[in-house]
């Protein structure tokens, strides 16, 4: 009980700024693990995916990268993804409106007779005893240099979300860990496109004889991005001697999305035709 008023000062300010309500259930269940492994001065942690599993209850690798992604957003944490040998850091960051928690990034603060850094303490992060005012916790992160590659990295593989979908990049990711991989933006991308392929929709519909354009717009609900539902949704769509005939503007990848669904059906050809009927794609 030596130090409970800064974790209590630190979990009011989250609360009462409202960030703490907008969360989802698998980040109020991980955030609290991760402030475990740390110190009243928040300092960044290292546990392996694994052993946040095991002491969150979280059943699968996809939950915690869910959690872990929520808190993210929020401003809540910052991570630099591990190289398959050593496990991802966690950074805990105070970046969300109405923050009373304001790093000093860099700039000490020190009280007259306080050793401010005791042997074999790391530096670059301020000691609880530092803190410039019991309304403000002062934190410095050495991670700097790495923010401006980890934009660039997330802002790619937000691409991937965008493109593919939630669910197929976070299974993707799930199987390029298991080779040390997830970081490999173009592996990544690769599974996403295979995973999103090798739903072969002709085995969901196995049982249908009358595979129709509706049951196609169902099927992409939920497992295309909102951006290409609503393409489909748009296209103007006509059968004719076994032949399905549609009118729109379709990216190739889409194409072949519509094919793939259709093969196998009482479908023979599938057309596409742009918005002037002129033929795009056979």
């Amino acid at each position: 009980m030596g130090e409970p008023s800064q974790y209590i000062k630190f979990m009011s300010d989250i609360i009462d700024s409202g960030v703490w309500a907008t969360l989802s259930a698998g980040a109020k269940t991980l955030y609290p693990v991760l402030l475990k492994f740390s110190d009243q001065n928040f300092k960044h942690v290292w546990p392996s995916t694994s052993t946040l599993m095991k002491l969150s209850g979280f059943k699968t690798k996809k939950s915690v990268q869910e959690a872990k992604r929520d808190l993210i957003k929020s401003g809540l944490i910052q991570t630099v993804s591990g190289s398959g040998h050593s496990n991802s850091i966690y950074y805990f960051t105070f970046n969300y409106p109405g923050s009373k928690i304001t790093p000093l990034w860099g700039k000490k603060v020190s009280h007259p007779g306080i050793d401010s850094h005791p042997s074999g303490e790391d530096r670059s992060i301020p000691r609880g005893d530092e803190f410039k005012s019991p309304n403000h916790i002062n934190i410095t992160i050495t991670n700097n240099q790495v923010n401006k590659k980890e934009k660039e990295k997330q802002n790619n593989h937000n691409d991937l979300i965008d493109f593919y979908g939630e669910p197929i990049y976070l299974k993707a990711v799930e199987i390029a860990e298991k080779k040390g991989l997830q970081e490999n933006f173009a592996y990544v991308k690769a599974i996403c496109k295979n995973l999103l392929t090798d739903k072969n929709p002709t085995n969901i519909n196995q049982e249908k004889t009358n595979v129709s354009w509706s049951s196609f717009l169902d099927w992409a609900g939920s497992h295309l991005t909102p951006s290409s539902v609503h393409v489909l949704r748009e296209a103007d769509v006509d059968f004719s001697d076994g032949n399905l005939i549609i009118y729109g503007q379709f990216s190739e990848f889409l194409s072949q999305v519509v094919k793939k669904y259709f093969s196998g059906s009482e479908v023979r050809e599938v057309v596409f035709f742009d918005r002037g009927n002129r033929m795009c794609s056979k």
